[in-house]
């Protein structure tokens, strides 16, 4: 990402407090989980509502950008041009989490497709229960559009969570008040999250 100066980036932010869905900080969007919560509702009413299978099979994945090309919000060009922008530690927390959410989709819709969801029922509630999984990681989007950061540094997200694991992962604030941090995102570390506390 390409350095900016002070008055892009109070311009920026003026440009993102007019949004209803971006926040001023991370430059990011909760609005994206609306991609996922539907077919994640759908997935856990499946044993007691296995006539939804089609709707379900009927996901694809879709990026960040081509989620909010395909809405009809107002503010969608400015949500696009300000996730470009937006900071590399909530960035890569961010996308790092959306890339697990497919991965546990598109293995959920495989493992679906080849049970019959009406006879099965024991297989299919086992693939129910494994697909709880997710939760975790709406919960890292959800946070990280917000501002906040895995604790002790743990942005990467490619290694197995445990739900009890999950529980003990504190987040905390990462408020970008210091326009230096701003302006140096590709050098954020954690002295950096600790100098902000100082």
């Amino acid at each position: 990402m390409n350095k900016l100066t002070i008055d892009e980036l109070l311009d920026k932010r003026l440009d993102a407090s007019r949004t209803q869905t971006v926040n001023v900080e991370t430059f990011l969007s909760t609005d994206y989980l609306n991609h996922y919560n539907e077919v994640i509702m759908l997935v856990e009413m499946l044993p007691d509502m296995p006539d939804v299978i089609d709707m379900i099979m009927e996901w694809q994945p879709k990026s960040y950008v081509q989620h909010f090309e395909d809405s009809s919000l107002p503010e969608r060009a400015t949500a696009i041009d300000l996730y470009h922008i937006a900071p590399a530690q909530f960035k890569k927390q961010y996308d790092e989490a959306v890339i697990s959410i497919d991965k546990i989709l598109l293995t959920t819709l495989d493992s679906l497709n080849k049970i019959d969801v009406f006879k099965d029922k024991e297989k299919l509630q086992e693939i129910v229960n494994n697909f709880d999984e997710v939760h975790k990681y709406t919960s890292v989007i959800s946070n990280t559009a917000n501002g906040k950061l895995l604790e002790n540094d743990r942005d990467d997200l490619s290694h197995k969570i445990t739900i009890e694991e999950l529980d003990d992962i504190l987040f905390y604030d990462a408020s970008i008040t210091e326009v230096g941090w701003c302006l140096e995102t590709e050098t954020f570390n954690q002295d950096d999250i600790d100098a902000l506390f100082d």
